[in-house]
């Protein structure tokens, strides 16, 4: 049961006894949804398509390419206002009335053990060390761009599979 990082293909790999869970950062830094299933150590990258979108919505910085489009993306916290037309999972209005949040891989950490939810329910590693050995909790700083707003996702990885996400 691990949690790594791969800086040359920016991909997140959550290992359990069974499963794999992974996730890319990006060209733009946004995180983008790859794996969930069986355990796998290959890097599961070969389903991101870039074709020509259209008239979907880029990022600013992709300029003229056509084929990087947030709309198409499979992304792990898609959010209103940055051209993806699905439903967000975030929707943000700043105090001026202004709604929209693009959210970029900024740093992570991995922490051993289980972080906490207090005054709320959750799943924990338990009492014995060998559980609580066994665990470990990735944290991805996401900050939107051209703002003060940071976002903290964590995500904890048993030994029996990926149980709690926040």
């Amino acid at each position: 049961m691990t949690i790594k990082y791969d800086e040359k293909s920016g991909i997140f790999f959550l290992h359990t006894k069974r499963t794999s869970y992974q996730m890319k950062v990006g060209r733009y830094g946004h995180l983008l949804h790859l794996y969930y299933g069986a355990a796998t150590d290959e890097p599961m990258d070969g389903g991101i398509i870039l074709a020509d979108r259209g008239f979907s919505g880029n990022p600013y910085e992709a300029g003229l390419d056509r084929t990087y489009s947030l709309d198409a993306l499979p992304q792990e916290f898609p959010t209103r206002g940055t051209g993806d037309y699905r439903s967000p999972l975030l929707s943000v209005t700043d105090e001026r009335g202004v709604y929209g949040c693009d959210l970029r891989f900024d740093s992570y950490e991995v922490c051993q053990g289980k972080y906490e939810l207090p005054g709320l329910p959750a799943v924990f590693a338990g009492e014995d060390a060998e559980n609580a050995e066994n665990t470990e909790t990735t944290e991805r700083m996401q900050r939107k761009q051209a703002g003060r707003m940071k976002l903290k996702p964590s995500g904890s990885c048993f030994a029996a599979g990926i149980r709690s996400w926040r």
